[in-house]
């Protein structure tokens, strides 16, 4: 909310420079200028609460996503590198059948 409330008012403050500089008029740009000031406010404002809510979440989030992404059977045997050996065993876990299968290296 606060967020669409700084695009909001980032677009007033627009309108009101480009009208204030077409009709020479001191009042619109000041008015303007206002609408940034409170918009950096807004801004200043929804980037605490956002640091508040993400020291309240800690690492356990984190630590959670890290172990299901990094989870074996969910990496890529390809990944492993240039060890035949280790490609092999790899390869044997996920799918035995095709070990042997294929170009062979040296």
């Amino acid at each position: 909310m606060l967020l669409l409330l700084t695009i909001g008012l980032v677009i007033v403050a627009l309108a009101l420079l480009i009208v204030g500089f077409v009709q020479h008029t001191l009042a619109l740009i000041y008015g303007s200028i206002a609408c940034s000031a409170a918009a950096a406010l807004t801004l200043i404002v929804f980037s605490r609460l956002t640091r508040r809510r993400s020291l309240r979440l800690g690492a356990a989030v984190p630590a959670e996503l890290t172990a299901g992404l990094w989870a074996p059977e969910r990496i890529c045997a390809a990944g492993i590198g240039p060890d035949r050996a280790r490609f092999d065993a790899a390869l044997a876990e996920a799918a035995p059948e095709l070990v042997g299968a294929g170009v062979q290296g040296s």
